[in-house]
């Protein structure tokens, strides 16, 4: 492996995002996520999402409200809306080198970053006027702090992954949950520490914070709209596409 030093390697990350000051709005979703963001500042309205007249629950709120802030405060423009994302990997990137690097004292903190945000799909994401970053961000804190969990027994760092789940929930939905659940399951099987597992999905303190995060907007929506609006947002848009997904192909193989 080569090793450079870390003031080249800032430089080479730098280089590297140069690009994300002069991004236009070229993606359906983030067009989505813009024009919904637009909508709440122009509207004075931030608990539902909406474009035009219609709800738009194909994601929670919590990257909505994000956005809707950086506009407020810089103003209408394309780096409003990509600044959230690249602020959110940032972070994730820095938590990441952090967690590698306290695991491997062989590598530095800066070679960890210019390998992670060079590979093409973060780097996309890290720019990317969508809820991307964001869920990638509090899944990689959730699972630093489950590992953590069953490395030291200690509760405070099961609370933590309870918390980023429940912000990763209002970000993209029960996509966290169900990633974040598998991994560290699959993690605790092949390692036959199952009892970790059920001490961690059957803490009492950990769901009561995950429901304090996620209650309160839910039941919001839940007033403001309906019951079947709620569930879509819960279960059709995430389930819904992949059984339409599941449909298509399965049509496709009969008439083959």
């Amino acid at each position: 492996m080569i090793v450079t030093s870390r003031p080249v390697n800032l430089l080479i990350l730098f280089i590297c995002f140069i690009p994300f000051l002069f991004l236009g709005i070229f993606d359906l979703d983030e067009g989505a996520f813009a024009a919904t963001s637009l909508q709440m500042v122009k509207d004075g309205q931030y608990l539902i999402p909406y474009i035009g007249e219609e709800l738009r629950l194909e994601k929670p709120i919590l990257s909505y409200w994000i956005q809707a802030l950086f506009l407020t405060i810089f103003g209408f423009s394309e780096y409003s809306l990509r600044a959230p994302s690249l602020i959110a990997a940032l972070i994730w990137g820095y938590g990441f080198a952090t967690f590698v690097k306290e695991n491997n004292t062989r590598v530095t903190r800066s070679d960890i970053l210019i390998n992670f945000f060079t590979l093409p799909g973060i780097f996309l994401i890290s720019f990317a006027a969508t809820a991307d970053a964001f869920l990638n961000l509090f899944i990689t804190l959730a699972l630093i702090n489950l590992y953590k969990f069953e490395e030291q027994k200690k509760n405070k760092y099961l609370n933590l992954a309870a918390a980023w789940i429940a912000l990763g929930f209002l970000t993209k939905g029960f996509a966290i949950v169900a990633i974040c659940g598998l991994v560290f399951l699959f993690y605790c099987f092949f390692n036959r520490k199952l009892n970790s597992f059920l001490s961690a999905i059957l803490n009492i303190k950990a769901w009561t914070i995950f429901i304090i995060i996620v209650s309160p907007w839910l039941v919001y929506l839940y007033m403001q709209t309906s019951s079947e609006a709620v569930m879509y947002m819960l279960f059709g848009q995430s389930f819904g596409r992949f059984q339409t997904h599941l449909k298509t192909t399965a049509d496709l193989f009969f008439i083959t």
